[in-house]
Parts: C-alpha cells; structure tokens; sequence
C-alpha cells in the first residue's frame, strides 16, 4: 500500500492511546505483524540492551527493519558531551556505532544502512544504525 493510504501502517506505542488502540497495536506485536521498529535513542537507557536488540528481532516479519537512532560514544568530542549528559540523566550507557551494529547481529540482525544523522556543533553526534530482518 502506498504510504498515506492507510493511517494504521505507521504506530507507535507509548502513552496516550485508548484501551481499544492500545489492544489493536499489542495484537499486531503478537502476530508478527511488524514491518519496522524505530528506537530513537532509548537504547541507552535500556539496562539490557542486548534483551531489548533480540524482542526488537523478535517482534519483526522476515524482511522487516529495525531502525535504532542514538547518540555515540564514536569521537573524543561526542564522549565529553555525552558524560555530561550521562552526569545529569543517570545511566545511559552510550555505545560506540561498531558496538551497536555488533550487538544487533548478534542479536539476530542482518546489518543495514548506518549513517550520521545529526551533526549540530553543541550537540552529540547521532547514528542511525539498521538491522534488517
């Protein structure tokens, strides 16, 4: 179907939805009728990560994607701004992209696309890394 066609082909699952909504999108994660998954950078706040990488394959029909966004560890710069960070949020624990793309094939993943994505002066840098499955 072409996107736009249907207003059910993209969802995500957070707070705010109805009982009935929140039921129909757990149904489609029993079933297998996942296409893609998107982590915009919760990965690193995820105490087992490697866990979250292997549901995240789990959830997704052959030929599906999961697209993880995160910050990196990749550069001296992007480790200063990020233990800042880490100082005032807790226990992110930020990997450095070769790591991420590791643990999603280990986790079962294909390896997919990984680019830059994000590369604001006061900003860490950010990645996307993608797993087919």
């Amino acid at each position: 179907r072409k996107a736009g066609k249907d207003h059910n082909l993209v969802r995500g699952y957070r707070g705010g939805y109805l009982p009935t909504e929140r039921r129909a999108i757990e149904k489609g994660l029993r079933e297998g009728d996942i296409m893609a998954v998107v982590s915009t950078n919760a990965l690193p706040y995820i105490p087992d990560q490697a866990a979250a990488l292997r549901a995240m394959r789990a959830l997704l029909k052959p030929g599906g994607r999961a697209l993880v966004l995160h910050a990196n560890m990749d550069c001296l710069y992007d480790r200063i701004l990020l233990t800042l960070v880490k100082a005032t949020v807790g226990r992110a624990r930020y990997l450095p992209t070769r790591t991420l793309v590791k643990r999603m094939q280990e986790a079962g993943f294909r390896p997919g696309d990984v680019r830059r994505i994000v590369t604001n002066r006061w900003m860490p840098s950010v990645h996307m890394a993608e797993g087919l499955a």
